[in-house]
């Protein structure tokens, strides 16, 4: 399973933040530029939504403690 798209959605967050048209990332261990995109970030902020509105309280303590344990801290 990749989790290439994952991987730059926080990137992407601060890209898109900034208002800058490309971001840095590591894929497969190169260092490489991406396009910033905002649907990458409204697809970001939906799945935000969804575990702050629509998840019991032991599955969000789960998910979030999954999603800290592999850095993925902006979708918290």
């Amino acid at each position: 399973m990749s989790h290439i798209g994952i991987s730059i959605a926080c990137p992407n967050r601060a890209a898109q933040q900034a208002g800058a048209k490309a971001l840095p990332a590591d894929i497969h261990g190169e260092r490489v530029s991406c396009l910033s995109r905002p649907y990458a970030e409204r697809s970001r902020q939906m799945i935000v939504d969804k575990i702050a509105h629509t998840l019991a309280d032991a599955d969000h303590r789960t998910v979030t403690d999954w999603l800290e344990k592999i850095g993925l801290n902006c979708f918290l």
